[in-house]
């Protein structure tokens, strides 16, 4: 293991979903018996129930078994958000959203479907607790009383300046189709006035079977590296397919910065001792520096550099485990 790596156990786990059920039921937020959110919950159990009860555990594919530990580390880990921004200042800006989440899809870590609005909105609700994890004051727009995405779906405080994020879950893996979308990224940016960065969400673009059935990889760098190369492939399908004059012109006296996060998240297995294969959440953000902005963050100066270490810090609060302050991943 490499020193920012860290076991957490499957308990720390399911503990921040029970507390994520217990704050649904607070807020009289009703969960359909059908909802994803209960899926994931019972396969997330069964993750846990089988590590303990080793006995009862049937025979599975490699690809089940992927399928139960992701849903335990990905609930998990948006449960563990979730209560984390609980406990911090700006809860009530994304109440409205935990009312829509149990609508949809719920991970991080799992593709949905382009038709579940849920789903899309649960990328910025997860946005939104990244930046109050991160101890930073937010406002997030209602998802059922919104401009039709006019403007920017975050806005924050961060350095005492005021910033926008507009979140987009990208469906396509199309060069066009993504750049499409960071556009109307840049324009709600542009209409709240305040510098702002563009966060695509690439979970439905990622290979996750392959990567599932790829497992185990030989150490947790090796799993970090496949995924971070993944999206790697998509920035330099954009930086190909898309000429730098185009994103000359997209930035150009904008508000918007010419940096774009990309944050892809899948759970594989790898060896973490020797001869021991664990589940590894992966959390990936890669940040995309439009031409001719410097692809060296050191050469970056004033809004920038600043919204560099915006999304550095975003990343900081990505990484966080369930119960811990660290994980694994990387800008």
């Amino acid at each position: 293991m490499n020193p920012g790596d860290e076991l957490v156990s499957f308990e720390k786990f399911h503990n921040e979903i029970e507390q994520l059920g217990i704050l649904l039921a607070e807020l009289n937020i009703e969960v359909a018996a059908s909802a994803d959110i209960e899926r994931q919950t019972y396969d997330a159990f069964s993750a846990l129930y089988y590590s303990i009860f080793t006995d009862d555990r049937p025979t599975m594919s490699r690809e089940d078994e992927i399928a139960i530990g992701a849903a335990l580390a990905g609930l998990g880990d948006l449960a563990a958000k979730i209560n984390r921004a609980r406990r911090g200042s700006g809860f009530d800006q994304i109440m409205p959203h935990l009312a829509k989440m149990v609508k949809g899809a719920v991970r991080m870590n799992a593709p949905s479907q382009v038709t579940d609005e849920a789903a899309n909105k649960n990328s910025e609700l997860y946005v939104g607790c990244l930046a109050i994890g991160a101890g930073l004051s937010i406002e997030l727009e209602d998802p059922d009383k919104s401009a039709n995405g006019k403007n920017p779906d975050v806005l924050l405080t961060f350095e005492g300046s005021a910033w926008s994020v507009a979140v987009k879950a990208s469906h396509s893996s199309s060069a066009p189709t993504i750049f499409g979308n960071i556009k109307r990224g840049v324009e709600q940016i542009e209409r709240s006035g305040a510098n702002g960065v563009v966060f695509v969400n690439v979970k439905n673009i990622i290979d996750h079977q392959a990567l599932a059935l790829a497992s185990p990889f030989t150490s947790v760098s090796d799993a970090v590296a496949v995924v971070g190369r993944q999206v790697d492939a998509i920035i330099q399908s954009l930086l190909t397919l898309i000429v730098p004059s185009d994103w000359e012109e997209l930035f150009s006296m904008k508000k918007a910065r010419p940096l774009v996060a990309l944050m892809g998240q899948i759970t594989v297995s790898a060896y973490v001792v020797p001869g021991t294969p664990m589940f590894v959440p992966v959390k990936v953000m890669r940040v995309l520096c439009a031409p001719p902005t410097p692809i060296d963050s050191n050469a970056l100066t004033g809004a920038d550099a600043a919204a560099w270490r915006l999304l550095q810090r975003l990343n900081d609060e990505l990484q966080r485990n369930a119960g811990s302050s660290c994980a694994i991943g990387g800008v």
